[in-house]
């Protein structure tokens, strides 16, 4: 009988690991083929946006008898048709950054091996990799005794929250079920999936209970501190407090300390969780402050470093938080950490923390302490291997050049585009950039516009939608070398409930400099023009279907 891997040369590593440049080789062409097919310059790979999902999946058929790889990839490769090319100045769509390249090897060589995160005996030492990330992000939260865990993303580091909210509520939990109707309690500012958590827990949505921001667009503590009288009145149990650590819309830290103090006003105080998927990196300007004080030179930088940076080193009041590594740690999606002040929070279906008897190699299995069982290795190795190659100084530069060249698309509006551009998120701490266009001669500002009559408001919703679908969908023959922006549906700001249409600019790319940031915004007043020509403003009729479908940013 013949193996295997001789019907399919060169598809295999073999036992010795000879050919392991048939790996190299495959990599080179896939690369040469993005490239000879991509006019890829700019924000995103070109894709025929006319596309329907319904033809699209009907072809091709299973084939019988399989492709060459030559023929596979041709198929394969489609997939990157309209992707964000996110290493380009030009895509600003959303926090997603270029990864290290390092890691991206990494990567490969993680799935080459392709260990599963779950048991330790078959996956080497990525479990000891999981186990110094938790501890270097619990080192610098101030957390002696911290424990983590990767997940599958933010949404999961807050199921993780919850759900230690809910054990600590009643351990009983665990063998019996929920009962009753334990709340979870966030500012509107908190991520959307919530009410998602809520559901998948069996909490509900209903439960999921949303309270207002102050002008600082930080939670309300006198409506936080009404709500948790209210439900200790009505002896509702609260299971989890979420405090914000910032949006990507604007980066407004909600003051854990002043969540703690209400909430260690009751006998048992709730479980608080330090939402930090993006702004934990800022812990690590606390850790050698003397570095980025001696290197930034910018006041507007240097006051929004080390504002925010105090205001998330208040997590030593909380219980847990999130990290995104994919957000602000340079590595690919997903790589995400649930760290928690103690292993008590991280409990299995025996009421004991499996990880307390993680002691020698051969120990470390995560199937009654994880959501997955099928545990992916490649965020753990990314971020391990981020923490080491930069280093607090490393982290604390690829910060401080995000919010410079933040500062410096924001100065640039005010000094040469006021008349097509206006700046609306001017109170943020991070390094996103919301602002108003001034599109067929509407010269209002957006404050100006939260007030004015409803038919104002409904003429100005129009052109923004209109004009996100001309620039999105390549609707004109320059699409491809303009600026991939986001779309904020309704941004909203401290108390404002409302909302009105605003772009998002993200700045990502390692490679802004001044020409750069001078180049995204003469391309997007550049797309503005022909958009003004193409479509005349009495044809922006109000149609936002698709741009609906979008998740809250």
């Amino acid at each position: 009988m013949d193996d295997f891997g001789r019907l399919y040369p060169g598809e295999f590593l073999r036992p010795d690991e000879s050919n392991i440049d048939d790996l190299v080789d495959k990599i080179a062409t896939i690369s040469q083929r993005l490239k000879s097919g991509a006019e890829s310059i700019g924000g995103r790979r070109p894709i025929d946006s006319t596309m329907r999902y319904p033809e699209a999946t009907a072809y091709p058929a299973l084939p019988l008898r399989g492709l060459t790889s030559e023929q596979a990839f041709t198929h394969s490769l489609e997939a990157f048709e309209g992707a964000a090319r996110w290493h380009d100045p030009m895509a600003l769509f959303n926090l997603v950054p270029s990864p290290w390249l390092d890691t991206v090897a990494l990567s490969t060589f993680t799935s080459l091996h392709n260990p599963n995160a779950f048991f330790d005996l078959t996956s080497g030492k990525v479990n000891l990799l999981e186990k110094r990330v938790s501890r270097m992000l619990g080192e610098l939260a101030g957390w002696p005794d911290a424990v983590g865990i990767a997940t599958s993303g933010g949404k999961g580091t807050l199921l993780y929250a919850i759900k230690a909210g809910l054990n600590r509520l009643d351990r009983g939990f665990i063998r019996r079920g929920i009962h009753g109707a334990p709340v979870v309690i966030a500012s509107q500012r908190c991520h959307f999936s919530l009410e998602s958590i809520c559901n998948f827990l069996g909490l509900g949505t209903d439960n999921c209970i949303r309270l207002p921001t102050d002008t600082e667009d930080r939670l309300d503590l006198d409506a936080l501190e009404a709500e948790l009288l209210r439900c200790h009145r009505q002896g509702r149990q609260v299971a989890c407090v979420i405090a914000s650590g910032g949006g990507t819309l604007n980066l407004s830290i909600d003051d854990v300390g002043g969540i703690r103090s209400l909430l260690d006003a009751y006998d048992a105080p709730p479980y608080l969780h330090f939402d930090t998927v993006i702004s934990w990196a800022w812990l690590l300007f606390g850790a050698d402050p003397g570095h980025y004080q001696s290197t930034v030179r910018a006041a507007d930088v240097l006051r929004k470093i080390e504002t925010a940076s105090a205001a998330v080193r208040a997590v030593r009041s909380a219980d847990s938080f999130g990290a995104d590594f994919h957000k602000t740690g340079l590595c690919p999606a997903v790589s995400s950490f649930f760290v928690t002040r103690t292993a008590d929070n991280l409990v299995g279906t025996d009421d004991v923390s499996p990880l307390d008897e993680h002691t020698q190699w051969g120990d470390a299995r995560y199937c009654d302490v994880s959501i997955e069982n099928s545990r992916s290795s490649h965020g753990i190795v990314s971020a391990y291997h981020v923490l080491m190659r930069l280093g607090v100084h490393g982290m604390q530069d690829y910060l401080s050049y995000l919010l410079s060249v933040r500062s410096v698309l924001g100065e640039l509006v005010e000094r040469h585009w006021k008349h097509r551009f206006e700046v609306v998120n001017t109170r943020t701490l991070g390094f996103e950039l919301v602002i108003k266009i001034h599109l067929h001669g509407d010269r209002h500002s957006y404050a100006e516009l939260a007030s004015a009559p409803a038919n104002v408001q409904r003429d100005y919703v129009a052109r923004c939608e209109r004009f996100r679908r001309f620039i999105t969908f390549d609707q004109h023959p320059d699409g491809r070398a303009d600026p991939f922006i986001g779309y904020v549906a309704r941004y909203q700001y401290g108390t404002d409930s409302e909302g009105l249409p605003a772009f998002l600019l993200y700045p990502i790319s390692a490679f802004i400099d001044g020409t750069a940031a001078a180049e995204i915004l003469s391309r997007l007043a550049g797309a503005c023009e022909q958009f003004e020509s193409a479509v005349p403003d009495g044809d922006c009729a109000h149609d936002g279907a698709r741009l609906r479908r979008e998740p809250p940013k």
